[in-house]
């Protein structure tokens, strides 16, 4: 088996054809993801505003998602003393360990590898970790799609627009 990366156990979590349809948080409730979130590559947790349905209630929950491989990665990373992670309504983890005490109140905790590792066939190295977050997107409409809709005309008019509002930015 290759190595496996907080990337990999990130395109696990994002992709529905790699994450395993039925989740259960540490203390035993069921959880299904309606969206992974929006993949964040600036600070800040790896996915925002995630959608999940937990319990036999299917209560929504809507916030951020933090995946690490490692429960203990979260306090050695000092998150939760940042504010940036208050949001965090799930903590994904490859490996199995207590969940930490410094998660939100109310945040999951998901070993997400014992159900990836269940199957025999799982190999980390067939994720092509260059497609993620953009050559492979989740399903559901596009943020931009309601505005936009399937005119290629004004996307590239908003594209070439934001391009030019982040120059001015720099």
């Amino acid at each position: 088996m290759n190595p496996l990366t907080e990337r990999h156990v990130q395109a696990v979590w994002y992709d529905a054809a790699l994450r395993p349809k039925r989740l259960v948080s540490r203390r035993g409730s069921e959880v299904a993801v309606v969206s992974p979130g929006e993949w964040n590559l600036g600070a800040g947790p790896d996915f925002r505003n995630a959608v999940l349905e937990v319990g036999q209630d299917r209560r929504r929950i809507v916030g951020d998602v933090e995946v690490h491989l490692c429960p203990a990665d979260w306090d050695f990373h000092g998150h939760g003393a940042d504010p940036n992670y208050r949001n965090v309504i799930a903590h994904v983890t490859w490996g199995g360990g207590p969940a930490p005490s410094t998660l939100p109140p109310g945040a999951l905790s998901i070993w997400l590898g014992r159900f990836v590792t269940s199957d025999p066939t799982f190999d980390p190295g067939q994720i092509d970790l260059l497609a993620y977050p953009y050559a492979r997107l989740p399903e559901g409409i596009r943020p931009c799609e309601t505005a936009i809709g399937h005119d290629p005309d004004l996307a590239r008019q908003v594209l070439a627009e934001a391009g030019r509002h982040r120059l001015l930015m720099k």
